[in-house]
């Protein structure tokens, strides 16, 4: 019996042991991909803003619209690529790299 109780003890700190080591390395990896905010504005080729044009974190359901300005903000994290869009106009595609406009 006292040899159940140690094995299951055992199996308990292991699965602690795991459980902390995963939940560090989510945690250091949440650290390095933490978003960002994001602020732009966007302007045709005259330098008119495109009021409502889709701004969206490429691959996520991440995004926003242009505001009458033109400006637009959201969250994002480094590394990801904004996807511009504006219909009669080409997609924009900027990496987000350390800057935040």
């Amino acid at each position: 019996m006292k040899v159940a109780q140690i094995a299951s003890i055992c199996c308990l700190l292991v699965f602690f042991c795991s459980f902390q080591s995963f939940a560090n390395e989510v945690s250091a990896n949440s650290e390095q991909n933490a978003d960002k905010l994001i602020q732009g504005t966007v302007l045709d080729s005259k330098g008119e803003p495109l009021v409502g044009a889709s701004i969206m974190v490429k691959g996520t359901s991440i995004g926003t619209n242009a505001d009458a300005d033109g400006h637009f903000s959201l969250n994002a994290p480094e590394g990801a690529i904004l996807l511009a869009q504006f219909m009669g106009y080409v997609d924009t595609e900027v990496k987000i790299g350390k800057q935040n406009t």
